[in-house]
């Protein structure tokens, strides 16, 4: 339970998998760093949208989940939740 949750900058997944992506059905998801962390994008041909990950959650042993909170017009909060499993080499 020492890992149950952690600030996601600290996250050794996301370092690991910084500036790796994929494409899903016209969407285009990449994890990327920056001085404040790490940051989710999805990106179609005509837009984007970029969210800070705030925190990490599991140990990473299966996989981890990251929780962003943001603020729009239309909620004070809302928050996105991405799971990232981890399949180890085979």
């Amino acid at each position: 339970m020492a890992k149950a949750s952690a600030p996601a900058a600290n996250s050794d997944i996301l370092r690991d998998h910084a500036g790796q992506g994929f494409h899903i059905n016209g969407y285009d998801y990449k994890i990327l760093a920056d001085t404040s962390g790490f940051r989710h994008t999805v990106s179609d041909s005509s837009k984007a949208i970029s969210v800070r990950f705030d925190w990490a959650f599991g140990a990473g042993k299966v996989g981890q989940s990251f929780l962003s909170e943001t603020k729009t017009e239309d909620f004070t909060r809302s928050v996105l939740a991405t799971s990232i499993a981890c399949m180890p080499s085979m």
